[in-house]
């Protein structure tokens, strides 16, 4: 699995996942991608056959829907609540790269699975 991280994370993210040997881009280390409206971070996930992180539940619930209402199959969603990792605080980027390191090394690298996850803490 590929992954494409939003904009609200830092980039260090994507760097400790490469480190881990995964796939995995910031929309921060990419200046033709930020700022890019929902849709179109959508699509360019698409585009890249990326999975998306992101916080952002209510916008990209609704292109799952529409994705799903026309019977086309997208590379997924991982999302996360600031409940659970929350910004700001010291050890939350340690816990994502953890969470995400143990959810990359267990997934299914074939096509488009339209799969949405609810990242959780790692125990």
């Amino acid at each position: 699995m590929k992954l494409l991280i939003d904009e609200h994370y830092p980039p260090s993210i994507a760097e400790q996942l490469r480190e881990r040997g995964h796939d995995a881009v910031a929309v921060q280390e990419e200046a033709d991608l930020r700022g890019m409206l929902d849709p179109d971070l959508f699509t360019e996930a698409q585009r890249r056959n990326c999975t998306l992180l992101t916080e952002n539940a209510a916008d990209f619930t609704v292109l799952d829907a529409e994705y799903r209402s026309r019977h086309l199959a997208h590379w997924g969603l991982v999302f996360t609540s600031n409940r659970t990792f929350p910004r700001g605080k010291a050890t939350t980027v340690g816990a994502l790269v953890k969470a995400l390191d143990e959810l990359l090394r267990k997934a299914d690298s074939g096509g488009p699975s339209s799969m949405v996850i609810w990242l959780q803490r790692s125990k």
